[in-house]
């Protein structure tokens, strides 16, 4: 049977605010059928920001297959368990006079830890696979504001490896399922992102969130990993809690 560990499963990208000034605050909390994340934002200037992220992901796999020969059917369940931790900074500047798009560049560091637990329920096997990981990322980005909708497109570039690895897989196992090259080799991925916030006119602090992403692997290096990211969720800004309607404007950015 060919059993395809999934060895990566990305988070969400990160922007901070419709209208970013300084001591704008948001955070956001994003659900899908596997975890969830938690985002948080703080404009430090009319420029620059700081990041915070956590990621969980509970994931599953399941392989059947029938061995007509011998009379008797293989049942593997892989289960994941993933944490992530991010910190970042950001610039961002406004690309018109109204401050209706705004260009961000943000970059930092993520630390994880990753186990996978291989449950076999016909000839009972249990294997085990543990890891940490470490990534840098960079993300250019655009985000374009209307009347209550704000549109962001960005484009992250990882840099992940893993260390710390611990498994009871033999060494034969980690060739077969294309994890033994996590020991040597540092991977690459790109994940282009579409990123949607919609608020109404009486609560313009909360919003509706709406992200998908796709994930690029740029090493030829064979590895299984999860290559789409789609959630919704909630987001609050909190540099707008007093405001009561769009018929009260947002503070423009300084003019530099």
């Amino acid at each position: 049977m060919n059993i395809c560990l999934a060895l990566r499963s990305p988070s969400s990208n990160q922007t901070l605010t419709a209208k970013p000034v300084k001591s704008a605050l948001r955070t956001s909390a994003a659900t899908r059928n596997n975890g969830y994340d938690l985002q948080g934002a703080y404009a430090v200037s009319n420029n620059f920001a700081i990041t915070g992220a956590f990621a969980h992901r509970y994931e599953k796999n399941v392989y059947d297959s029938t061995n007509t020969a011998f009379s008797y059917t293989s049942h593997n369940e892989l289960l994941y368990h993933r944490n992530t931790t991010a910190l970042g900074i950001g610039y961002f500047t406004p690309c018109d006079a109204k401050g209706n798009s705004f260009f961000d560049l943000y970059g930092g560091y993520a630390l994880g830890r990753y186990e996978m637990n291989d449950n076999g329920t016909t000839a009972p096997t249990h294997y085990y696979h543990d890891c940490n990981i470490n990534n840098y990322y960079v993300q250019p980005g655009f985000h374009f504001n209307t009347s209550g909708l704000q549109v962001g497109l960005a484009t992250r570039v990882n840099i992940t490896s893993y260390y710390n690895i611990s498994t009871d897989y033999t060494a034969a196992q980690e060739q077969s399922y294309n994890i033994a090259v996590l020991r040597n080799t540092t991977f690459g991925f790109l994940e282009p992102s579409l990123t949607i916030r919609g608020w109404g006119p009486g609560a313009p602090w909360l919003r509706f969130e709406f992200q998908a992403a796709t994930s690029i692997k740029l090493n030829n290096t064979a590895m299984y990993y999860r290559e789409s990211y789609l959630s919704f969720g909630l987001s609050f800004d909190f540099s707008r809690v007093n405001d009561h309607g769009d018929n009260k404007k947002h503070a423009s950015p300084a003019k530099r």
